[in-house]
């Protein structure tokens, strides 16, 4: 039997508020993803969280179904190994989705780090060329 694996993103709407003045507002949204590829799965719902991570205003709820079914729901005539495989089933894809959303999360922090550095070795730079431009200039007017 195919195994059909949906992910459900929900982000309810809302506001920020400060000293009761409405500083942003956000609207809700629904995604949902459907496949047979749990590797596709991985990828989506880890995408997914990334996004949720980067969200500066609210935040998705998901829920992974297998065949239609939470993890934890037990349905009438299904054996024990039917549940344990679907539990399994499920836990693999977030860990693994997990996994990909702290890959992004610590590429994004190298790619920062990296700009920074750089950053600070371009104004290293500048100033030690402004200071012998300066020292130049002084050179010249003092005859040194």
């Amino acid at each position: 039997m195919t195994t059909v694996i949906t992910i459900l993103a929900y982000k309810s709407s809302g506001f920020h508020s400060m000293r009761n003045c409405v500083m942003d507002r956000w609207d809700s949204d629904f995604e949902m993803f459907t496949t047979i590829d749990e590797d596709a799965a991985v990828a989506w719902l880890g995408d997914m969280l990334v996004k949720n991570h980067d969200l500066k205003l609210g935040s998705y709820e998901f829920t992974v179904l297998i065949n239609g079914i939470e993890s934890q729901d037990w349905i009438d005539g299904e054996t024990d190994e039917e549940q344990n495989a679907r539990l399994v089933l499920h836990t693999k894809i977030v860990e693994e989705a997990k996994a990909v959303m702290a890959k992004a999360v610590e590429e994004e922090k190298a790619k920062a780090e990296a700009a920074r550095v750089a950053a600070r070795a371009a104004a290293e730079a500048k100033v030690k060329a402004d200071e012998l431009q300066l020292l130049a200039s002084l050179r010249a007017k003092h005859g040194v």
